[in-house]
């Protein structure tokens, strides 16, 4: 099974991990799996929040990108595992970094660049990619009609007191796809929630 779903802001893709998270009980005795895949700045940690958030971790435990620690644990109603594949380059890192440990015995794990150990992955588990959503709304507004058009600025010039970066686009699309039927149930109990809220 899959599904698509858009994201103007960063708070919606903390929203749709919310609702991914809680959907998540009853949890299996096996625990579940999520993959996180997209380019860095994706949103990827970002949804991760929302699920453990979904899953009952208080906001005094903020999520963090586990890169440089390969995984990092909450507690809530479920506990998670955050882990960040991104620097494993072998099975022997992988082996190294506990993993076999972390999964199962009825917890959530939440893994970003889990494509380069999805020798590793279960079957049944749930992956979503992250993307910028190119759709208008996410690009820069064009000026007012005959509003003065800045200068371009070269390379490495300092921006003018007061004159602040435009902010990047935040905009996302994520695309999730249920491997087994527990994944399937999770990703159908998430969308019923995230429509019943719109």
């Amino acid at each position: 099974m899959g599904l698509v779903l858009r994201s103007a802001t960063r708070a919606t893709t903390a929203a749709i991990g919310r609702a991914l998270g809680a959907a998540m009980e009853p949890l299996p005795r096996g625990g579940l799996v999520v993959v996180l895949l997209g380019d860095l700045g994706a949103g990827k940690t970002v949804l991760a929040g929302g699920i453990a958030a979904g899953l009952g971790v208080p906001p005094t435990s903020p999520v963090v990108s586990p890169t440089f620690t390969f995984a990092r644990g909450y507690r809530g109603r479920v506990p998670m595992f955050h882990l960040d594949a991104y620097l494993v380059k072998s099975a022997a890192d992988l082996e190294a970094s506990g993993y076999e440990e972390l999964g199962g015995e009825g917890r959530v794990t939440v893994v970003e660049w889990g494509d380069r150990i999805a020798e590793a992955l279960p079957a049944d588990r749930l992956e979503v990619t992250l993307r910028p959503d190119p759709t208008p709304s996410d690009r820069a507004l064009p000026a007012a009609p005959g509003a003065p058009t800045p200068a371009p600025r070269a390379a490495g010039e300092p921006r003018p007191a007061g004159e602040t970066a435009p902010e990047p686009p935040s905009g996302r699309v994520l695309a999730f796809v249920a491997g087994g039927p527990f994944a399937r149930a999770v990703l159908e109990r998430a969308h019923a929630a995230l429509v019943a809220a719109a």
